[in-house]
């Protein structure tokens, strides 16, 4: 199986964002090769370095990639369980009841208002709507679901054919 085709295959299963650094707190990298190529240009030379008549980026790129390759890795965001919903309706609930304890409950705190039977009753509607609110809202976080392992090799082939200006003579750059 090609390079590209691990790619695709982890894309199909749902990776959302790539990166080359499986600890990123900022995943926005909507495919791979962006990804890589974000990579090398975070440590690319400077630009007096790679105009220099001898510049050759393909041996920078293999000495960045070293002997343990370059591992890219795919992530998808994270899905709101329905157990984390639960929560979060149980603690409305009690919000609800304590708000309404303090103006309109028995002053003397005996009985906020509330039985577990009329929560109970009301639960599935409260969450229906935290699930509504949920399925509408962006989840930022995210969780690693693969990664595809780079030979030195495979890393310069993919950026000879996705960045070619990088191989150009005087360094066509980042």
């Amino acid at each position: 199986m090609s390079v590209l085709d691990k790619f695709k295959a982890l894309d199909a299963a749902g990776a959302d964002y790539w990166d080359c650094d499986d600890t990123s707190e900022s995943l926005t990298h909507s495919d791979a090769l962006e990804a890589i190529e974000s990579y090398f240009e975070r440590c690319w030379p400077a630009q007096s370095v790679m105009s220099a008549p001898d510049f050759d980026a393909e041996a920078w790129l293999r000495e960045e990639t070293g002997e343990e390759g370059l591992t890219v890795y795919a992530f998808l965001r994270s899905k709101v369980t329905d157990e984390q919903v639960d929560t979060w309706v149980d603690d409305i609930q009690s919000r609800v009841a304590e708000c309404f304890s303090e103006d309109y409950g028995d002053p003397d705190g005996g009985n906020d208002g509330f039985t577990t039977e009329v929560f109970e009753k009301h639960k599935p509607a409260f969450a229906a709507v935290v699930r509504a609110l949920v399925d509408d809202a962006s989840v930022w976080r995210c969780e690693p679901c693969g990664k595809v392992e780079l030979t030195e090799d495979e890393a310069v082939a993919l950026m000879r054919e996705h960045r070619p200006d990088w191989f150009e003579p005087n360094g066509g750059g980042a």
